[in-house]
């Protein structure tokens, strides 16, 4: 059984069921802009299989092996850098919208001041 490792009920055992129903709660809460740092990051082992992957095959003489592994490392790299020019985009638009929040906080107080 699964133990809850952090918040009020930590250390307590939950049944499966109730993992699940607070992992997908979890999961909801995920924001674009931190799904999008996650897929980048992720980026990271694949371009480092792709590549070992080339060196390797290019070893064992494995040529098909390797003409498919530097195919696919172009669609790759074009992958990452269309999830680096939206991570980019998200997170202008989350400064926006934190910078926003603020002024309307502050025609709030103003409004209460006054």
């Amino acid at each position: 059984m699964p133990t809850i490792k952090r918040g009020a009920r930590k250390g307590e055992k939950i049944k499966w069921r109730e993992f699940f129903k607070l992992w997908k709660q979890g999961l909801e809460g995920i924001t674009p802009l931190q799904q999008t740092k996650t897929t980048l990051v992720g980026f990271m082992p694949i371009f480092a299989g792709i590549i070992w992957g080339i060196v390797f095959s290019a070893m064992m003489k494995s040529f098909w092996l390797m003409l498919i592994l530097i195919g696919s490392l172009p669609i790759t790299g074009v992958q990452f850098i269309s999830n680096v020019q939206k991570y980019k985009a998200l997170k202008k638009v989350d400064e926006t919208m934190k910078e926003l929040e603020k002024q309307i906080k502050k025609k709030e107080k103003k409004k209460w001041i006054t």
